[in-house]
């Protein structure tokens, strides 16, 4: 499954955004999915070479693949064609939790504590040698997502592996967590200015207070579009009067940073969504 191609020149000119802690969602959601990878070539070839994601065999882990805080520091540090590698004191093998959230809040903490932040995985991809060294084959943050979706869904359908696998399981929860931040980080400021606007006084929203970056109900709603729009069956083109509210006056903010900031947290959230739909379904809905 491809993701839209809109979506991917929009990834081709402007840099996603990203905070601490979901960037520590996304490293449990390559985690989870870099065990059940391990765990199913091992099964069905009985052997790594064909591994695609951190494609190394140097690690203190089953059959030289990496420990969690070998992981960790694997895929958060700066790419090495930078000078400054910063270290990452919050790495330890107690960090990972059985509970996802209290493991990425864990990594999250620490780092705040220490004035430390954990890069952007985006930073991350290419080495000295012009490989790319987390996920073979994604070489921005869209082909990241797009990768983890494809490949857990594939995992789940190849029958190497028990249908209630843990590892899956954990990697499409952490997924849906990621998902869970961006789109809180989207509409908290989305959702304000939409029912502000005149074009749409009257109509009745539906919203919800997501469960937030560190595990508690969220302060700021999130738009429930589908039941917005069925609570306002008199308006069926309502769907489409929001689109076009959306690119030509959320997006269109007189002020062209504020403007370009807003798009791309919605692309980021629309990215995060279409790759948790993949995981689960095999397919996802269009951008819309």
């Amino acid at each position: 499954m491809r993701f839209p191609i809109l979506l991917a020149l929009f990834f081709l000119t402007t840099t996603a955004v990203a905070g601490g802690i979901r960037r520590s969602f996304e490293i449990m959601t390559l985690w989870y999915t870099y065990q059940a990878r391990i765990e199913e070539l091992w099964a069905s070839e009985g052997n790594l070479n064909n591994l695609d994601i951190i494609p190394i065999q140097f690690g203190r882990g089953p059959h030289g693949t990496l420990t969690f805080n070998q992981f960790v520091e694997y895929v958060a540090r700066r790419p090495n064609t930078l000078p400054r590698t910063p270290p990452f004191y919050f790495v330890a093998e107690n960090n990972l939790a059985p509970d996802i959230s209290r493991t990425a809040n864990n990594m999250w903490m620490n780092v705040q504590k220490r004035n430390l932040d954990i890069p952007a995985l985006w930073d991350n991809w290419q080495t000295t040698d012009g490989q790319y060294r987390i996920i073979k084959g994604a070489r921005s943050y869209k082909g990241l997502m797009e990768q983890i979706g494809n490949i857990i869904w594939d995992m789940s359908q190849s029958g190497h592996l028990a249908g209630d696998n843990p590892n899956i399981a954990r990697a499409r929860d952490a997924l849906e967590m990621v998902r869970v931040n961006r789109q809180f980080d989207y509409d908290r400021f989305y959702v304000p200015a939409v029912k502000a606007a005149p074009e749409f006084a009257g109509v009745t929203w539906k919203e919800g207070t997501p469960i937030s970056q560190r595990g508690e109900e969220g302060k700021s709603p999130v738009l429930w579009l589908e039941q917005t729009l069925e609570a306002n069956s008199n308006r069926p083109d309502l769907d489409d009067e929001l689109i076009s509210w959306r690119e030509h006056t959320y997006f269109a903010e007189p002020d062209e940073d504020e403007g370009v900031h807003r798009r791309r947290h919605w692309v980021t959230y629309e990215m995060v969504r279409q790759a948790g739909e993949i995981a689960t379904t095999g397919v996802c809905k269009p951008s819309r």
